[in-house]
Formats: structure tokens, C-alpha cells, sequence
């Protein structure tokens, strides 16, 4: 990737900026650990089985259809209107 990441919610870089200066700590090194806390929370800690993975490939989940679920009409199929 050669162009340079660029955070643009102000809020955000604020934020940053507070916990960089309450560590003494540059803001750069600041989003670095926070991805990497990130990354090591979210890792998988075992991988799927090959038979799961292969499944996956095989039957991708649909696009999202944009369209909102009837809550109603799905508490009707269970009898709990």
C-alpha cells in the first residue's frame, strides 16, 4: 500500500491524540498497539476444520439484500404476536 493512511473523523484523531499524550507516547505507536491488540484478540485461535472451510467456499453466503426483516411477520411463524 503506498498512500498514506489518513483518519478523517475528528473525534477520533482527538481521542488519540489524549491517550498519546497521557502515555508520552507517539500517536503513530498508539495506533500500531492498538491494532495490534486488536489483531491478537480477534485471531482465530484454531483454525476451521478443512471439511468447514470447504464448505464455506462451497456455499458462500447471499449479498445482503439492503431490504429490512418484518419482525412481525417472523413473530407470527412462532405464534409470539
Amino acid at each position: 500500500m503506498s498512500a498514506p493512511f489518513l483518519i478523517e473523523d475528528t473525534d477520533l484523531v482527538l481521542a488519540i491524540a489524549r491517550l498519546a499524550d497521557a502515555r508520552g507516547t507517539p500517536m503513530q505507536t498508539i495506533v500500531e498497539l492498538a491494532i495490534a491488540d486488536y489483531a491478537r484478540r480477534h485471531a482465530r485461535s484454531a483454525p476451521a476444520p478443512e471439511w468447514l472451510e470447504r464448505f464455506w467456499r462451497e456455499h458462500p453466503l447471499p449479498l445482503p439484500s439492503g431490504l429490512e426483516a418484518d419482525k412481525r411477520f417472523y413473530d407470527s411463524l412462532n405464534d409470539e404476536l
